[in-house]
C-alpha cells in the first residue's frame, strides 16, 4: 500500500488528525527498520465513547485497575476512593485527550495480536511483552527522532497513572492543550450525565488540576 493508501486507511479507521496520520506513518517505518512493527491499538474516541467507559467503569460493569495493574474491588470504595480509581486510566468524558485526533495507544504487532494488548504496566515494564519496543521509543523520543511525538504520561505525577504506550503529537496537541480551562471544565460536568459528578463538582479545581492539565512536556520542548 502506498502512503496515500495508507493515510486514507488511517483516516477512515483512526480519525486521527492529518498530520499526526502522516507523523505516525513516518514513526511505524522507522519503527520497522529497527526490529518491531509500531502499530495503534487506539486513536481517536468520542464524547460518547468515553461517556460508556467511564459510566461502565463508575457502576462496577467495567474492571478498575491499580497502579500495578492489580484489579481493584469497588464494593468497599468511597465515592472519593472510586473516583480516583477510574481517573487512574479513564479521563472524564470531554476532557480525554483521544478526543483531540493527536494521541494514540501503541503496541508492537510483531511481539502480541491486537486483541491480547490490556494496556498496562506491566506490558511495557522490563520483562513485559512489549519492553524493548518502549526501550526503542524512550531513545527515540529522548533523541527528538520521534516525528513530534512524545508521552503526556511518561511519569506517574499523581495523576494518572504512567503510560508509555500513549503518545501525543506535540505540534497540535500542544495548542489543544492551551484551550483548556477550570471555567470550560465546571461548565462541561454541570451539564453532562457522567456518574459521580457530584463528587467532581466538590472540589472542580483538584481534578482539573491533578487529572487534566497534569502532564509530561516533551523533553526536546523544555
Amino acid at each position: 500500500m502506498n502512503l496515500h493508501g495508507r493515510t486514507n486507511f488511517l483516516k477512515e479507521h483512526l480519525n486521527l488528525h492529518e498530520e499526526t496520520y502522516l507523523s505516525f506513518l513516518k514513526l511505524n517505518k522507522l519503527s520497522f527498520e529497527n526490529g518491531f512493527d509500531l502499530q495503534v491499538i487506539s486513536g481517536f474516541r468520542d464524547y460518547e465513547r468515553q461517556l460508556i467507559i467511564w459510566n461502565n467503569k463508575a457502576s462496577g460493569k467495567r474492571e478498575l485497575f491499580n497502579k500495578s495493574g492489580q484489579k481493584v474491588s469497588i464494593e468497599k470504595l468511597s465515592k472519593n476512593k472510586l473516583l480516583e480509581a477510574i481517573l487512574l486510566y479513564s479521563a472524564i468524558p470531554g476532557f480525554s485527550r483521544h478526543h483531540w485526533g493527536t494521541e494514540i495507544d501503541v503496541y508492537d504487532a510483531k511481539s502480541a495480536k491486537k486483541d491480547e494488548v490490556q494496556l498496562l504496566p506491566s506490558e511495557s515494564d522490563q520483562g513485559g511483552v512489549f519492553f524493548k519496543l518502549h526501550q526503542w521509543l524512550d531513545e527515540a523520543i529522548g533523541n527528538n527522532n520521534s516525528f513530534g511525538f512524545f508521552r503526556p504520561y511518561e511519569n506517574y505525577n499523581g495523576g494518572v497513572s504512567q503510560e508509555k504506550w500513549h503518545l501525543s503529537f506535540f505540534p497540535v496537541s500542544s495548542k489543544m492543550e492551551k484551550i483548556l480551562s477550570i471555567d470550560i471544565f465546571i461548565k462541561e460536568i454541570k451539564s453532562s450525565e457522567i456518574l459521580l459528578k457530584e463528587e467532581i463538582l466538590k472540589n472542580p479545581e483538584y481534578y482539573f488540576n491533578t487529572y487534566v492539565i497534569n502532564t509530561d512536556k516533551p523533553p526536546w520542548s523544555i
